[in-house]
């Protein structure tokens, strides 16, 4: 499921939806109308005032300037009107006109939201989530969500169906997640469309089914939604709900991509590397690959490390730090890779205790098995395979150092555990050294492979 992403939209986005829209009888492209808001807003009138601010914030018949916007939403915020005590509270905590003030904009927020202005509540909701300005607090944050859901605000049915779903300030019940994102899907929200689709998916209190997840995720696409569009990438490479088209998997693909979507940018990489849906470009692969990585996208930073490492002396050191940032996120495969280039000196000069140091990462963790980052529903190189590689070859080339007492004291019973461990996970080699041993071969005809 996608991560909680709340959010103020940026103040033109905000006002864009309401500039001139109160019944002031005027025509947004009329010089007369502009005149009247002027005259009446400096009449006093709180609605012809925030109207004025709002032209100063979109520059709309005047020049643009936040702190004049300010100005007006100030003077229409204290006769008590919402939409301005709102947008007063948004210029607070973007800093627009004015210095960024968290406390401030919380206080508007309250005065608008106590008025049931929804907006307004859906923003508390968000600074008591995120306890900018207010005390964290998520029970309080779902109060202000549920009013302002229940007005039929599609932002804040979306993050009431995530606290739902993560059980943060109410009862985990992903049944009610799914009826929130549905209600907020249904107005067109494409992060509630996503995540209504995911659930057909994951059959997560819904019936599980391909075919209606993809036409959530369509719907998302359609408002260019980059993980929808990256999902449905996904479907098409492993012919999941559609026929298997690795043409249309890439397509997708790059419309994610292009917008700066790490997970479709690192299988867009993966693409251009193996020809797949594409025509194979090696130096197209490492340029989707290097933009996931600078995103800190893991599982580019190891396919782009292991890139760069086949390709040779002159790139080492650039791979070495891609496993180094990788390795530090956790990665068992960038540790074990970390390893190998101090066993093999590249890039770094040869230590074998530091192969044996960054081996014992890898090979010790044991969280491999449940790897969160994306879901697995096609065959390219996920994280997952590649930690689970990383994690055995650890433990097997861990039992060749103690075996010959490399990089460490020598110890035959520490060499047969890690043996063992590396053998469950299926190595082949690992399972021959544990045979031999078992079967009290004679040690010094004993040949270890690595």
């Amino acid at each position: 499921m996608k991560k909680k992403r709340l959010f103020l939209s940026s103040l033109s986005a905000v006002l864009l939806g309401v500039f001139f829209c109160f019944n002031a009888g005027c025509a947004q492209d009329s010089a007369k109308s502009l005149s009247d808001i002027q005259h009446k807003a400096e009449q006093g009138n709180p609605v012809f005032q925030y109207n004025r601010g709002v032209m100063y914030a979109l520059g709309k018949g005047v020049k643009q300037s936040y702190p004049e916007a300010v100005k007006w939403f100030r003077l229409a915020a204290r006769q008590g009107y919402a939409p301005a005590q709102y947008d007063l509270g948004v210029s607070y905590a973007k800093g627009f006109g004015i210095e960024r003030n968290e406390a401030e904009a919380v206080k508007w927020f309250r005065l608008a939201a106590e008025q049931g202005y929804a907006p307004a509540q859906d923003a508390l909701g968000v600074s008591y989530t995120k306890g900018r300005g207010v005390e964290q607090n998520d029970a309080e944050a779902v109060k202000w969500w549920q009013l302002a859901a229940g007005q039929g605000y599609s932002a804040a049915q979306y993050n009431l169906g995530l606290m739902y779903a993560s059980g943060k300030g109410v009862e985990q019940d992903y049944v009610k997640a799914v009826k929130w994102w549905r209600l907020a899907a249904e107005q067109g929200d494409a992060e509630a469309q996503f995540n209504v689709g995911t659930a057909y998916l994951n059959g997560q209190s819904v019936e599980k089914s391909d075919a209606t997840a993809l036409q959530w995720w369509r719907l998302s696409a359609q408002k260019r939604y980059p993980p929808a569009q990256y999902y449905i990438g996904t479907m098409y490479a492993s012919g999941r709900g559609v026929a298997r088209s690795e043409t249309e998997a890439a397509q997708w693909f790059q419309l994610s991509a292009e917008q700066g979507y790490a997970l479709a940018q690192s299988a867009l990489g993966e693409m251009y590397a193996k020809g797949q849906g594409v025509t194979q470009d090696v130096s197209e692969s490492k340029k989707w690959f290097q933009l996931a990585a600078q995103q800190g996208f893991v599982q580019a930073q190891c396919l782009l490390g292991s890139m760069l490492y086949t390709q040779g002396n002159g790139q080492y050191a650039e791979a070495l730090r891609l496993f180094r940032l990788a390795a530090e996120q956790g990665s068992a495969f960038a540790q074990y890779s970390v390893g190998v280039m101090y066993n093999k000196g590249r890039g770094v000069k040869q230590s074998s205790a530091e192969a044996v140091k960054w081996w014992r990462l890898a090979a010790g963790q044991r969280d491999v098995k449940s790897f969160q980052g994306q879901i697995e529903c096609w065959d390219g190189e996920s994280q997952l395979k590649l930690d689970r590689f990383g994690f055995a070859e650890a433990q097997y080339n861990l039992g060749v150092m103690y075996a010959n007492g490399d990089g460490i004291e020598q110890n035959e019973v520490e060499a047969l555990k890690w043996w063992q461990l590396a053998a469950e996970y299926g190595h082949k080699l690992a399972q021959f050294n544990v045979a031999m041993s078992l079967g009290h071969l004679e040690k010094e005809g004993f040949e270890i492979f690595f």
